[in-house]
């Protein structure tokens, strides 16, 4: 009886660790067709539809931006910072990746790497390559 209730216990709690972890970091494989995640309003007020070519970000029922990688074919994307930030994973023709970093609200990039050799990632770029 007492091993039961521990047991059920135990996996309660790792729903509610992994419902909380996953929606304040999450990362999103970008696949081909459409994928939309919903927020957590009270970690992240955005939502996002995830296109190969681009990530539509939504307040609501309200577009707020578009975020268009300077590669065609996004892989991976995730929100940071509690939803201010988008990270994007491409690659770009010669095969390397590409890391940008978008406003969420504006769709603006603020910063963009292209990895080559032994170069670190940045480290707001962490959440996808983890």
């Amino acid at each position: 009886m007492f091993r039961e209730k521990v047991k059920l216990y135990l996996y309660v709690l790792f729903l509610v660790a992994l419902f909380f972890t996953g929606m304040s970091s999450a990362t999103h494989a970008a696949p081909n067709g459409f994928s939309s995640i919903p927020a957590n309003p009270s970690l992240n007020p955005y939502d996002a539809r995830s296109y190969p070519d681009r990530l539509e970000i939504f307040k609501g029922d309200r577009k707020v931006s578009v975020i268009r990688s300077e590669n065609p074919d996004i892989q991976q994307w995730g929100f940071i910072d509690s939803g201010n930030l988008v990270v994007v994973k491409s690659q770009d023709k010669s095969g390397q990746k590409v890391f940008e970093l978008f406003d969420t609200a504006t769709g603006t990039r603020r910063d963009k790497v292209v990895m080559s050799g032994a170069q670190k990632i940045p480290p707001w770029a962490k959440t996808l390559t983890e």
